[in-house]
């Protein structure tokens, strides 16, 4: 069990899970991402595949973890579920 919550909450007036985070408390977007659509998922985060062959991780992080203020939203598929993060700390997962 991590220390920070990826439980998404599914919300079924969109039929996606939605969660917040706050980019600078977690040890990694990346980290958060994998196991949140794990989550949603219903299976093991070692059984997905590694992030990275999704999205560059390293330049995940230095987007969402950066100073500037300007909305960004980063959309990507993952493991067989659309992802969209948003520097605000707002996850959805839109599983297939």
């Amino acid at each position: 069990m991590t220390q920070y919550d990826v439980t998404p909450t599914f919300d079924p007036d969109d039929g996606r899970y939605h969660m917040e985070c706050d980019w600078h408390s977690v040890p990694g977007p990346g980290i958060v991402v994998v196991e949140a659509v794990a989550n949603v998922m219903c299976c093991d985060a070692l059984d997905l595949e590694p992030l990275q062959n999704a999205v560059d991780v390293d330049g995940l992080e230095s987007i969402l973890t950066s100073a500037h203020v300007a909305p960004v939203t980063i959309e990507f598929e993952y493991a067989n579920a659309s992802v969209r993060l948003g520097r605000d700390g707002h996850v959805v997962i839109d599983p297939k």
